[in-house]
């Protein structure tokens, strides 16, 4: 099972390549919360220029289509009660701090060991501080 951080499926979905979550073996889990910040991070480049109309859009419908295939965790108290101690151990944002828990609750499920994805290199040394194997993508 592979968890991914809304940085990371921004870039697989609005890259060049637009791959999306195709090529990533096994499971894939993401926060609820990518539901509000993947497209508003869309949003924010189309109207700074840095990704025209078209290919956000492909990418908004895209993600609509395959991240219902995602087991997606719900942000609940156990969540938040997670990224508050999260936020004590490590410099992370809010944000940072929900995605991680999210990822740590959803390994605890998970036979195996969950690998975790994002771009963010301060998010990916938390999480693997906090004992997750970090998808290199």
């Amino acid at each position: 099972m592979t968890f991914l951080d809304t940085s990371l499926l921004v870039r697989r979905f609005a890259g060049r390549r637009g791959r999306g979550i195709h090529g990533i073996e096994g499971g894939i889990c993401v926060s609820e919360i990518a539901r509000v910040e993947f497209p508003s991070a869309i949003r924010r480049r189309i109207r700074d220029g840095t990704l025209d109309l078209d290919a956000g859009l492909r990418a908004l419908v895209a993600f609509g289509r395959d991240v219902e295939a995602c087991l997606r965790v719900p942000v609940d108290a156990a969540v938040l009660d997670r990224a508050a101690v999260l936020v004590e151990r490590h410099p992370l944002h809010s944000l940072d701090a929900i995605q991680l828990a999210s990822a740590l609750l959803a390994a605890d499920g998970v036979p195996g060991r969950l690998r975790f994805g994002s771009v963010d290199e301060g998010l990916n040394a938390a999480a693997e501080a906090e004992g997750l194997e970090i998808l290199r993508a």
